[in-house]
């Protein structure tokens, strides 16, 4: 079960390492066409450009923010109890 006394924590942890990679979120799409457009011809897509931003990873594909939130349930529930002192990386292997 989810201990209350760990969200000032949490919230903390995330908001002060955030660590930008492959997944799927606004604020992935948003430097895509100006960034990513050029170097692919330019008339793309934004998922087409994150098919091929996908496409470069070990996984070869983006991740999904579900796959972070899943992470983050796994830390904050029991099955964690004997993880300590951890960097995890959802990155699709990048």
């Amino acid at each position: 079960m989810f201990n209350s006394t760990l969200l000032p924590l949490v919230s903390c942890v995330v908001d002060t390492n955030p660590m930008l990679g492959a997944i799927d979120t606004d604020m992935a799409r948003s430097p895509l066409q100006t960034v990513m457009g050029p170097r692919f011809g330019g008339n793309k897509s934004d998922d087409e450009l994150l098919e091929l931003v996908g496409q470069s990873l070990p996984l070869g594909r983006i991740g999904q923010p579900v796959e972070i939130a899943n992470q983050c349930l796994f830390l904050l529930s029991n099955l964690a109890s004997f993880t300590t002192g951890q960097i995890i990386c959802v990155s699709g292997g990048q």
